[in-house]
């Protein structure tokens, strides 16, 4: 995610980063990271066996407990949300988006210990990945479904409109099921005095000839699912 070069507040985009205002792993910017990296791993295929979330970047499994309340972090919910791609067959995507780049490089100082991260050139700004549920050969097509999932991860764009033709997998029902995991601001996190204020939100969206749109606002993820007929 473009986070080092965030310019989605003029007002404050000179201003030094705060414990309040940097993104970190109790924020929705770790979700959208997490996100990027389970679809990387699904696409490895065989090659990964198993996705869990390191201790050393967010111990505890995204929960939070203090003064016997107990409240889940953004990469929770993402996680919860991400096992609709579970036991489904990965299928190909053809996207097409706008692109993004960073400059800034990570780690310059440290490079010969740790190793260094180069900026980012045409990254594009949405990562997609599809699964379809049910037999590949339509045997079990009667109670199948497509699962479209979306990351917006470029920091310094607005919302972007999203079109998704589902023609190639097949004859698909005229309602999809969308959740969505976002946030005004990529430090946004759930707290002991808000413990739900990044929550995912589900609604309907009309299929209209195999096709459905949605906008997608900057810090999120969206799973889109379609019933196969």
């Amino acid at each position: 995610a473009d986070w080092a070069d965030d310019e989605t507040d003029e007002a404050e985009a000179d201003e030094p980063l705060t414990w309040e205002t940097i993104p970190t792993n109790k924020s929705i910017a770790e979700a959208v990271y997490d996100s990027a990296v389970v679809h990387q791993c699904i696409r490895q295929g065989e090659f990964v066996g198993m996705v869990t979330h390191s201790g050393t970047g967010n111990h505890g499994g995204g929960l939070q407990k203090r003064k016997g309340r107990v409240w889940a972090d953004p990469c929770y919910y993402n996680y919860r949300l991400a096992s609709s791609l579970f036991g489904g067959t990965p299928v190909g995507v053809e996207l097409a988006c706008d692109t993004f780049s960073t400059e800034t490089v990570f780690g310059e100082e440290m490079g010969e210990l740790f190793g260094q991260l180069d900026p980012v050139e045409d990254a594009p700004a949405i990562d997609a990945l599809a699964v379809v549920h049910g037999e590949p050969d339509g045997r079990d097509s009667d109670d199948g479904a497509v699962t479209v999932a979306l990351v917006h991860r470029d920091a310094r764009s607005d919302a972007i409109d999203v079109d998704l033709d589902l023609g190639a997998v097949g004859s698909v029902g005229e309602e999809a099921t969308v959740q969505v995991l976002t946030a005004d601001a990529m430090s946004a996190r759930n707290t002991f005095e808000e413990p739900q204020a990044v929550t995912p939100e589900e609604r309907e969206v009309p299929v209209e000839n195999g096709t459905l749109s949605l906008s997608l606002s900057p810090f999120s993820v969206a799973y889109v699912t379609v019933p196969t007929e």
